[in-house]
């Protein structure tokens, strides 16, 4: 494979489609799978999908089916299933996944890492510190599922469930991630030099956590300019409030 983007230092990006990237890693390698993929959040099956168009997010991007979530359930789970089947090989005993969820899909979540081989250990919350969309009690919160292969490896022991973190300001990606977000949840699963796998990578946060923290990365995404993005992030100094998507 050649890389999109490659600092020499062990941080690199791909441009492709997730599953034929992930059938091409060494095995044992990765210690972390941390994402962000797209989770379908409006939870409606393909008949009725195009029929509640406010329930679907992103709208200047509803042209891309996988980079906004206006994938079927069935279709995440189909998508998210065979993702971690094709990373598993590549996990080291221990190794850790991070997947970002809404509440309307976690099941279904919990259920496609279950029967690809994964336990599940936890829940963890991330708080936005401002609320969203919605009507009565407004979303001020995202899921984080955290899983593992076998008994987890945990390096930090001092991070919390429920972490506090305000959501960045930026129109590059229609659903970003804040860096100090990403760089609270990296130590409890890798430590430096450790090898993080993104297999949605978006614009590039878990990678620039990554890099921040002495870990070693992979992203992948089939944008290409979501790459283009991630990809100039990673050549900007280390910030240490690095508050990007």
């Amino acid at each position: 494979m050649q890389p999109y983007y490659d600092d020499g230092q062990g941080i690199v990006i791909y441009h492709g489609d997730t599953l034929s990237v992930l059938g091409a890693l060494d095995a044992g390698a990765v210690t972390a799978v941390v994402t962000d993929p797209p989770y379908s959040s409006g939870n409606l099956p393909e008949s009725m999908k195009q029929k509640a168009p406010a329930r679907l997010r992103g709208w200047q991007w509803q042209d891309k089916s996988m980079a906004t979530d206006q994938l079927s359930t069935l279709g995440f789970i189909w998508l998210m299933r065979e993702t971690l089947v094709t990373v598993r090989p590549s996990m080291v005993d221990g190794g850790s996944i991070l997947c970002f969820i809404d509440w309307r899909n976690w099941g279904n979540l919990v259920g496609a890492v279950e029967s690809a081989g994964f336990r599940v250990n936890n829940m963890v919350v991330w708080d936005k510190q401002s609320f969203g969309m919605g009507n009565g009690f407004r979303n001020q919160h995202e899921l984080v599922l955290y899983g593992s292969k076998n008994a987890p490896r945990v390096v930090a022991h001092d991070v919390p469930n429920v972490i506090a973190c305000a959501r960045p300001q930026n129109d590059q990606h229609q659903s970003p991630k804040p860096v100090p977000l990403m760089a609270k949840m990296l130590p409890v699963v890798s430590a430096a030099g450790d090898l993080v796998l993104d297999p949605f990578m978006g614009s590039g946060s878990t990678l620039r956590a990554a890099r921040n923290l002495g870990r070693r990365a992979i992203g992948i995404e089939i944008e290409e300019r979501y790459c283009e993005i991630a990809a100039n992030r990673l050549r900007q100094m280390v910030l240490p409030l690095d508050v990007g998507a």
